[in-house]
């Protein structure tokens, strides 16, 4: 669901994602080495649903944006 938000209100990620970016340390405390690791689960996971249809540009573009929307939640982390 967050990701889902994301994709849509990707001109303000920040703004989209600052509540689950408060929720994650402080309330679900979730260590942030976790975070390293889901964005590659995640491709892999678009990787085996969508086989040929997830050309070599549509993985840099995923790539990307998640590596921008894991870096916006790790902010509050201390």
């Amino acid at each position: 669901m967050a990701v889902d938000n994301a994709v849509k209100n990707m001109d303000n990620l920040d703004g989209t994602l600052s509540t689950l970016r408060h929720t994650l340390p402080y309330m679900l405390r979730v260590d942030p080495v976790n975070f390293r690791l889901l964005p590659n689960c995640l491709l892999v996971t678009l990787a085996g649903y969508l086989s040929r249809d997830f050309t070599t540009e549509s993985h840099l573009t995923w790539d990307k944006f998640l590596r921008h929307v894991f870096i916006i939640l790790t902010k509050k982390y201390p």
